[in-house]
């Protein structure tokens, strides 16, 4: 992307978009805000920076605070209405991170990770964290930096709400139960839902009955362990309130919470709030006598004491007999 020219016009919400980066995990004065716009992004109208501003807050994707002789500091606004805003706002844009990224880092080459190490938008590390991380951060920040400038690389804009000290702060058992009650709530009054349940043996939507179809019977607890490892199972509870007919509908009771968290834990495009040691591969199987029977795929990850059994057990195993 090149640098825009004066009176240029942008492309819709990409004034927005950079003004969220910029005051993720921070407070920013609308002075500061203004004079990262004109640098970065060549923006230098004042009249339409305020009027982004003022949208921002106004839909309350930003906090705004007021200190007399100051001015004005915004920052990400706190709500759970707010986080799902947030972070559907930045999942739907995608593409326009990607080219604000792209004028952010315009001038940086990987050298420079020598001197200058990424922090936004990573997990903060501990003293005991940082030595035996260091090195495969920078590769991973290295490769970053080299998608970014590849055009064709495909993009994923997790890591720029999931690794926030904003998204650790939420996550809780109020936060999993704020979003389960009112995609119930709105569950049992769905034209739809009532219909097919009518035609079942259970004539009642429960709240269990929501609870193992939608979120596969686990409780408030397991689930915020499970979201500190997978930001695609965020984003499946603040959205379930807009999915929930789609699977209550169905006669399936099969995983849905599993399948969802397996595949974020072996990406590599984002850092887990909480690192535990995974191990995976595949053994043989035989059979009693003990002839050879195909291969099982097998994968561990403590999670702790209370996940650690059903995350091994779940697992499917693949086999392939020989003849």
């Amino acid at each position: 992307m090149v640098t825009r020219s004066r009176g240029a016009k942008l492309p819709t919400n990409f004034i927005k978009i950079a003004i969220l980066l910029f005051t993720s995990d921070t407070k920013k004065s609308s002075t500061e805000i203004r004079e990262y716009l004109k640098k970065r992004h060549n923006v230098i109208e004042p009249r339409g920076i305020r009027k982004h501003l003022t949208d921002l807050y106004s839909r309350e994707y930003l906090d705004k605070k007021v200190k007399i002789g100051i001015g004005s500091y915004y920052t990400w606004k706190k709500s759970f209405d707010s986080f799902k805003k947030i972070v559907n706002f930045i999942t739907e844009n995608t593409n326009m991170i990607k080219q604000v990224e792209i004028e952010n880092n315009k001038d940086k080459e990987i050298i420079d990770l020598f001197f200058d190490p990424p922090s936004k938008f990573t997990k903060p590390l501990s003293t005991e964290e940082l030595k035996p991380v260091e090195r495969d951060n920078f590769i991973s920040e290295a490769y970053y930096l080299m998608n970014l400038k590849d055009i064709r690389a495909q993009f994923d804009s997790t890591r720029y709400w999931f690794n926030t000290n904003y998204t650790i702060s939420m996550i809780d058992k109020i936060f999993v139960k704020h979003f389960v009650d009112q995609a119930y709530n709105k569950c049992i009054k769905d034209s739809e839902v009532l219909k097919f349940y009518k035609e079942t043996e259970h004539k009642v939507i429960t709240k269990k009955i929501f609870m193992e179809k939608c979120l596969s019977s686990q409780n408030e607890k397991n689930l915020v362990i499970l979201m500190k490892q997978s930001p695609s199972l965020i984003l499946y509870i603040i959205n379930l309130e807009e999915t929930f007919q789609k699977i209550m509908t169905v006669y399936d009771y099969s995983d849905k919470i599993f399948p969802i968290v397996i595949k974020d834990m072996f990406s590599n495009k984002f850092y887990p709030h909480e690192s535990k040691k995974k191990e995976f591969g595949f053994k043989k199987l035989v059979t009693k006598d003990g002839k050879f029977n195909g291969w099982g795929m097998y994968f561990e990850c403590n999670l702790g004491k209370t996940f650690h059994h059903n995350i091994v057990r779940n697992v499917p195993r693949i086999r392939r007999k020989t003849h």
